[in-house]
């Protein structure tokens, strides 16, 4: 949530609920220390940042620094990524220049504790699709390899790759044949044409559904100028509660919209 907010240029108020005397629960003492260690690590890319041209790519969530010459790319969705093992991942917003340099907050791309001639040093290379990044998870938060939370990759001197599109994602109208989805393309960005269209599915609960991905895609439909575009849904098999938001797909990267929910009964 605080990664989100932040990516898209929001405040976050952390509240807790303590005792009479003071004393915070244990639960939310634990979780108010994770987000600590975490933050003592990372807060370059959450304090005296901006929005990205795009919030994020998947899971994969930006904030830059004023000038935007800094991107912080914020890895999130990879509970089990073991210490000094690499990934490798494709940035479709991001552009290398010839003074590019790349990090991982919280390690010196040098060595791997305990892992004796480990390469852990993170590097870029420019792709016909984006700005492909390798690095390795180096860090030793806690007394053993266990470290569940995002990892920042910090790029320096880089530029936007692409003009994105932009779009709002409507309320939905329930009629008797179905669901009509609606969204307002605000610009199609340096393409030709895009794809705009929708994702739904089930809406459990806000915290229910924060790590969920289990979208359902409906059509799709090619633009080539801002304007609304709707696409008629049939109604889902399941009575109750939905949550969707609108997409376009550039042929770089796909721009999602805000979600909104609808209800069946």
């Amino acid at each position: 949530i605080l990664i989100e907010t932040r990516a898209k240029g929001g405040n976050l108020l952390l509240n807790v609920g303590p005792h009479p005397d003071g004393y915070i629960a244990y639960e939310e003492e634990t979780r108010l220390r994770e987000i600590a260690t975490w933050h003592f690590i990372n807060h370059e890319a959450i304090h005296d940042i901006r929005p990205w041209i795009i919030p994020h790519e998947g899971p994969i969530w930006f904030t830059a620094s004023k000038d935007r010459k800094t991107v912080y790319a914020i890895l999130t969705g990879l509970p089990d990524w073991t210490r000094g093992s690499r990934k490798e991942f494709v940035l479709g917003s991001v552009q290398a220049t010839p003074d590019t340099k790349i990090s991982v907050l919280g390690q010196n791309d040098l060595v791997s504790e305990y892992q004796v001639g480990r390469d852990v040093k993170s590097k870029f290379i420019p792709q016909a699709n984006g700005l492909q990044i390798s690095v390795v998870r180096a860090q030793r938060i806690y007394n053993n390899n266990k470290w569940p939370n995002p990892i920042t990759v910090k790029l320096e001197n880089v530029v936007p790759a692409l003009d994105p599109p932009a779009l709002e994602t409507l309320a939905a109208k329930v009629q008797p044949d179905g669901i009509l989805l609606a969204t307002r393309l605000a610009k199609v960005g340096d393409a030709a044409s895009v794809q705009v269209g929708f994702e739904y599915r089930p809406y459990a609960g806000f915290v229910e559904n924060l790590y969920s991905t289990d979208w359902q895609k409906a059509q799709v439909v090619s633009a080539e100028k801002p304007g609304k575009y709707e696409i008629k849904l049939a109604t889902p098999a399941t009575k109750g509660e939905y949550e969707f938001r609108a997409l376009v797909v550039h042929p770089r990267l796909t721009v999602y919209g805000d979600m909104k929910r609808f209800s069946v009964k």
